[in-house]
């Protein structure tokens, strides 16, 4: 009885161990994700600009191969969505796939989704207005 006791007390602190390593985990993640949006954000805000869509897709499509990436989305300024690594997204309403608040934020956040997928939404800023959201989908 009393080993039994100490069985399920010690498996249940290595049950809020492993929480909390994972809850870490995440959110070192989610700081990465953070960090790395800036200059991919500078990136295509660039191509936007000069209206070079072509490279702005070839900038998803390699960043989407790196390990844990699950999908990028971009949507223009009026919401609609103009590029994606899902390609039957394109001319859909980012909300099909996204919150609508995602589309007035003016800083980067980060979202937890289920099963550990962490999303990131920044908006891509022009000179005097906003020109586009990013959505990021990774683990």
């Amino acid at each position: 009885m009393v080993i039994s006791n100490l069985e399920k007390r010690a498996r249940q602190e290595l049950v809020e161990q492993n929480k909390f390593s994972q809850n870490a985990v995440l959110q070192t993640h989610e700081e990465h994700l953070k960090l790395f949006s800036k200059p991919f954000v500078w990136a295509i805000r660039t191509e936007m600009m000069q209206g070079n869509m072509k490279q702005v897709n070839l900038y998803l499509n390699e960043m989407v191969k790196q390990k844990g990436m699950q999908s990028i989305i971009i949507a223009n300024n009026k919401g609609i969505i103009v590029a994606s690594t899902n390609k039957k997204f394109e001319g859909k309403p980012f909300t099909s796939v996204g919150k609508q608040s995602s589309l007035v934020y003016n800083n980067p956040t980060v979202e937890r989704a289920p099963n550990s997928v962490i999303v990131l939404n920044s908006p891509i800023m022009g000179f005097n207005n906003r020109i586009g959201t990013l959505m990021i989908k990774g683990l």
